[in-house]
């Protein structure tokens, strides 16, 4: 699912000069920015202007050869499309084909006619009202208005500048939370938790460092904290900049790159005052990776995709690599359960005698410490001795998790319900607390969304009851 998503294009300096004049922007330092189309779908929208590294001289007329223009607008399609719509649940990611695509920068140039290029070669369902059918039915004709359509989307496609893909909990939320809380956290140096300390995540920065045409702006979040900071006169702003620590209601990872995003939704509604929905439930966990231009770029790169567009970035496949294997890496592998089970589990393995001693005192330590980042951190600083090396411990994790199970347990006092292991040998069956792990909740929606891709989206009786309700109108 993609909650919101940021669209950027180089612009000409007459169409900057235009943007400016047509919208209610304000000026602050090099950009002007508004947030007073939200209602149309339209988040923010910033324009930027940059002196081109090439001119030397001060001062100098601003020109296209002086300076490089910019605009950037952060969009909610829950607005665009519906009036109606609510801004706080995130879209489908099948939604996002070349028409709908079209249909978004059609949007946009309603607002800002200054950007659309050849906008007689973009055909809407309006040519079905065409009177000869002989046209309609011109194999020729047809032909050629869809290699217009598909020149007019090339020509006024816009760059994702960012994508927040998300995918919404809504069973044990707290637990959840709590669980990922007391995982692993993220390598120190890309990345900046906000209330746990500074960790990062093992992320390679190489494929960040590619070449890219446009200037870099600073994420949209920033910018709002910034503007918020110098008490911009801008309540929307103020808002959307506006962050918080709350304990286990949030877990918040920033970086260069991306940010990772965890929190539960009605807390987060409830501590910013946010307008929603009385009659929606918002009782479920947001796991959000905010993807920036440059992981976008990796990305480009990784998947062998054509270029930086909306139609090419949100996928499924790519959806479940960034959702997977970013949680993961907080996360770790293995199905969440007791202390005590974990204990049977690892008695029953065929490792060594003295190889699940340790393996079950790494399991004590992380429960006594309330998190796997803990141990860790207090092995590197020598305060925990007994376990072993930094690298040994790390392995003992990994071969944890081998035997299915996670190293973070489920404490007694959790509300956690019940599961039957059905017993295939004809054993008894086992009975006992248990979770899924994440990365077992995002697999399989991964597989049900590459799944509807391929075969379409099966109608429910209730869609059915929904299109018999319009029939009779």
């Amino acid at each position: 699912m993609v909650h919101t998503f940021e669209l950027s294009k180089m612009i000409s300096r007459d169409t900057f000069n235009k943007i400016i004049a047509s919208l209610e922007l304000r000026y602050y330092g090099y950009y002007w920015f508004t947030t007073a189309y939200a209602d149309k779908g339209f988040s923010a929208i910033r324009l930027s202007k940059f002196k081109r590294k090439d001119v030397k001289t001060e001062k100098q007329e601003d020109s296209d050869l002086t300076h490089y223009y910019m605009i950037s607008l952060s969009i909610n399609t829950s607005n665009m499309f519906d009036g109606n719509g609510d801004p706080h649940i995130p879209q489908s990611i099948l939604s996002f084909t070349p028409d709908y695509v079209r249909a978004i920068y059609r949007h946009i140039f309603e607002l800002i006619p200054y950007l659309e290029v050849h906008p007689e070669w973009c055909f809407d369902e309006s040519w079905k009202d065409i009177e000869d059918d002989n046209i309609v039915n011109d194999e020729a004709w047809l032909n050629r208005r869809k290699r217009l359509n598909e020149q007019w989307l090339e020509l006024n496609s816009f760059k994702a500048a960012r994508i927040d893909f998300t995918y919404d909990l809504y069973a044990m939320t707290q637990q959840y939370l709590t669980l990922i809380n007391n995982g692993y956290s993220l390598r120190t140096g890309s990345f900046q938790r906000n209330y746990y300390g500074n960790d990062e995540p093992d992320i390679s920065e190489k494929e960040i460092a590619l070449s890219d045409e446009e200037p870099d702006i600073p994420d949209i979040e920033d910018f709002l904290q910034e503007i918020s900071n110098d008490r911009l006169d801008d309540s929307d702003s103020k808002a959307n900049a506006n962050t918080y620590n709350s304990g286990l209601s949030y877990i918040y990872y920033k970086g260069k790159s991306l940010n990772i995003n965890i929190y539960h939704k009605q807390t987060e509604l409830e501590k910013r005052q946010l307008a929603c929905d009385p009659d929606t439930d918002y009782d479920f966990l947001r796991i959000e990776v905010q993807v920036k231009k440059s992981k976008l770029n990796a990305l480009v790169s990784k998947f062998g995709l054509k270029s930086r567009e909306l139609q090419y970035l949100v996928t499924p496949e790519v959806e479940r690599y960034v959702l997977d294997y970013y949680v993961s890496k907080l996360t770790g592998k293995g199905i969440y359960v007791t202390y005590n089970y974990a204990m049977d589990i690892i008695d029953n393995s065929g490792y060594t005698k003295s190889k699940k001693a340790r393996l079950k005192k790494v399991i004590e330590a992380v429960a006594k410490k309330h998190g796997i980042a803990k141990v860790l951190e207090q092995i590197e600083k020598g305060t925990i001795t007994d376990l072993g090396t930094l690298k040994t411990v790390k392995g003992y994790l990994k071969d944890i998790e081998k035997l299915g199970i996670n190293p973070v347990t489920i404490s007694a006092r959790m509300n956690v319900p019940k599961l039957t292991l059905r017993n295939q040998s004809g054993d008894k069956d086992i009975s006992e607390k248990m979770l899924f792990s994440l990365g077992y909740i995002l697999s399989a929606y991964g597989d049900r969304m590459e799944d509807y891709q391929k075969h379409g989206v099966p109608i429910t009786d209730e869609d059915l009851e929904q299109i018999d309700k319009l029939f009779q109108l």
